[in-house]
């Protein structure tokens, strides 16, 4: 820091050991002050505003052709290098097709890509978006039948599944 930075500094808040703080959230403050003036010190010379009011004379220059001249904003402006957090919104660019999805017995549970559907087998169309799709189909006894299936965009896929019990 040059000597008048340190010397302004210095004015503006005192050293903490010339201040009469008599708790510590009084040197804290202080403390937290004394950073925040040296930052502003620190970065004055990285951004200039312009705060002149449009059409305010006393702020206005001419510039010798009777045109009046605003101040010139900096050539970049500074930059906190802000990422945004939130990802761009999936769009489903490949379209949509339907499953037609037909059991024997009729009325058991039905999954897909591992949301459940509220829909009991047999399903007439369920649309979905065109591409691969795991499905899963869960008997009242627990047992669980596991398959894929591809989609096509405008077209309906037809499944039918047999899972009855096997006779012994």
């Amino acid at each position: 820091m040059s000597d008048d930075v340190k010397k302004v500094m210095n004015e503006v808040l005192p050293l903490p050991e010339k201040a009469d703080r008599s708790t510590p959230r009084d040197r804290t403050k202080a403390h937290l002050s004394r950073i925040l003036a040296a930052a502003g010190f620190a970065l004055s010379g990285a951004a200039h505003a312009d705060a002149t009011v449009p059409g305010d004379k006393k702020n206005d220059k001419p510039d010798g052709k009777g045109k009046e001249v605003q101040p010139k904003p900096p050539e970049e402006p500074p930059s906190f290098h802000v990422v945004d957090p939130v990802p761009e919104p999936y769009i489903n660019r490949r379209g949509e097709g339907f499953l037609k999805l037909e059991t024997k017995p009729p009325g058991l549970a039905v999954t897909v890509d591992g949301e459940p559907q509220a829909e009991k087998t047999p399903i007439k169309k369920l649309k979905l978006g065109a591409g691969p799709h795991a499905i899963t189909i869960t008997r009242p006894d627990g047992e669980q039948e596991n398959f894929s299936v591809e989609v096509k965009a405008k077209s309906t896929v037809k499944v039918s599944k047999d899972l009855r019990p096997k006779k012994k």
